[in-house]
């Protein structure tokens, strides 16, 4: 569907697990993640409907003229090392149609907000190097994320 330039933030409800779960596709797709993780569309139905309505999740939807073209998806978590919580994202995901907008700074805004009102201390986001690394890097370094770690994935 064509872009308007009416964008709006939500989090998801059950009627937006499928929507959802198709960008999902997307993503892994986008992602080369497909050929080694494979894909489960049931498992992704089931895994949404169970995530949806815990506080310890966050499921963020960009909606434009009534149709979800992104999300962002992320979870409060206990620290391994010591007694805080810090909140990372799982996935995010806007279609390439609707990319290149600030609404993508809007999507971050909101699970920051979320993340802290969870009681996180930090938020992390991942990048992934195929989907424009480089450029998804210096936005994430001008709102004040830090490269803490890299991660090097080896089939088996």
């Amino acid at each position: 569907m064509p872009r308007t330039g009416d964008y709006s933030l939500r989090f998801a409800t059950k009627e937006d697990v499928i929507p959802l779960a198709i960008l999902g596709k997307q993503f892994t797709k986008e992602s080369k993640n497909s050929k080694l993780f494979g894909w489960n569309m049931q498992k992704v139905y089931d895994s949404l409907f169970n995530i949806i309505d815990r506080d310890d999740f966050c499921v963020i939807c960009l909606v434009n003229d009534a149709e979800v073209v992104g999300m962002l998806i992320a979870l409060v978590t206990p620290c391994f090392f010591s007694d805080v919580s810090q909140a990372v994202e799982i996935a995010w995901y806007i279609d390439p149609d609707h990319r290149g907008t600030r609404v993508a700074l809007k999507m971050i805004n909101e699970y920051e907000r979320w993340a802290k009102e969870a009681g996180a201390v930090c938020t992390n986001m991942i990048n992934l190097e195929v989907l424009n690394g480089d450029k998804v890097a210096r936005m994430y370094n001008k709102r004040g994320y830090t490269l803490v770690e890299n991660t090097f994935l080896k089939e088996l």
